[in-house]
C-alpha cells in the first residue's frame, strides 16, 4: 500500500519504504556483470517494485537489522512528489 501512494504521490509526499527480511522479500535487486549494474530477474518482492518503480529506488530498502531500518528512516525524510490532482496539491487535506 505504501508502495502504491509513493507511485501515484497519492497525498503529495513520497516517503521511505523498508522491507525487513531480507529471505522473504528477497535479495537486493541488483548486480555487478562485467563492472556493470544489472537488474536480477530472480529477486522477489523487493527487486520487482525496484524494476517498476525506478525513481524511488533511493527511497526503498531490504535489510534484516531494526538498526538498518532506522537509519535508513532517519537518512530518508519524506518528500514532495509530483501532483496527483490537476489541482495540484493544494486541496489535499
Amino acid at each position: 500500500m505504501d508502495m502504491t501512494q509513493n507511485v501515484y504521490s497519492s497525498y503529495c509526499y513520497r516517503s521511505p519504504v523498508v522491507f525487513l527480511g531480507r529471505d522473504y522479500w528477497g535479495p537486493i535487486p541488483t548486480e555487478l556483470k562485467d563492472g556493470k549494474i544489472v537488474e536480477r530477474e530472480d529477486g522477489g518482492v523487493y527487486a520487482l517494485v525496484h524494476k517498476l518503480a525506478p525513481d524511488l529506488r533511493d527511497w526503498t530498502s531490504v535489510t534484516d537489522t531494526d538498526t538498518d531500518v532506522l537509519a535508513f528512516l532517519k537518512g530518508h525524510e519524506p518528500k514532495l512528489g509530483p501532483p496527483p490532482l490537476p489541482d495540484g496539491c493544494d486541496k489535499m487535506p
